[in-house]
């Protein structure tokens, strides 16, 4: 809960900084217009894996609404001001993995874990200054876990994912609605590992991050 908080107050520091520091004399129209529609964000989404050793994970070829990943999260989306002549689109995300049971071999588990996310791009805005498309670069990373509390039993997972991201975002009102969609590959080793050393001990199958994440979001300007 401590490095949540801790990544939670790094994202929105950065961003509060930025718009401190702003005077939109020294930008173009075009990074103005982006810049407005830069909003703090409220995730929920389905992550999809191109391969799974667990039936009740999604996967891309068999999608299920209440099967696991599923997340819930929080961010900030849009123009990154670096400085007056140096800045990108793009988003920073924290998911929290809801826990949700999953089986193994008749060995009932419970699965949970996070992801942060961060990405570099360009956006595309509309002409009525309403809609915007970005386009952007970046990496997932975080763990999943397995536990089952009664034998003892805590396995955790670490992974790294470089991403391609697209998010289009629609302003409505004082508030924006967007989604996000993601295809990343997953280059860590897919090994789980024990988190505390247990008398009985199981060998699960490697699971790959590797596949798409969706995302929606109700989003608010800063």
């Amino acid at each position: 809960m401590k490095s949540l908080s801790i990544i939670i107050f790094f994202f929105f520091s950065l961003s509060l900084i930025s718009q401190e520091e702003i005077d939109t004399t020294f930008f173009s129209k075009k990074d103005t217009l982006n810049l407005f529609l830069s909003s703090y964000d409220i995730y929920i989404g389905k992550k999809l894996l191109s391969n799974s050793p667990f039936n009740e994970l999604n996967s891309i070829d068999n999608f299920n609404a209440k099967k696991p990943l599923s997340y819930i999260g929080v961010g900030y989306s849009g123009r990154f001001i670096v400085n007056r002549s140096s800045d990108y689109d793009g988003h920073i995300i924290y998911n929290q993995i809801i826990p949700q049971k999953v089986s193994y071999d008749s060995l009932n588990l419970v699965l949970s874990g996070f992801s942060f996310a961060l990405t570099y791009g360009k956006a595309l805005i509309s002409k009525n200054k309403k809609q915007s498309i970005i386009f952007s670069l970046g990496f997932n990373t975080g763990r999943i876990k397995l536990k089952n509390s009664s034998l003892g039993l805590h396995y955790k997972n670490p992974f790294f994912s470089p991403k391609l991201s697209l998010q289009p975002k629609t302003k409505i009102g004082k508030s924006f609605l967007s989604f996000i969609i993601d295809y990343e590959y997953d280059i860590s080793n897919y090994k789980w590992k024990e988190r505390r050393k247990n008398s009985l001990s199981y060998s699960f199958a490697k699971t790959t991050l590797t596949g798409i994440t969706i995302l929606f979001s109700l989003a608010f300007p800063f």
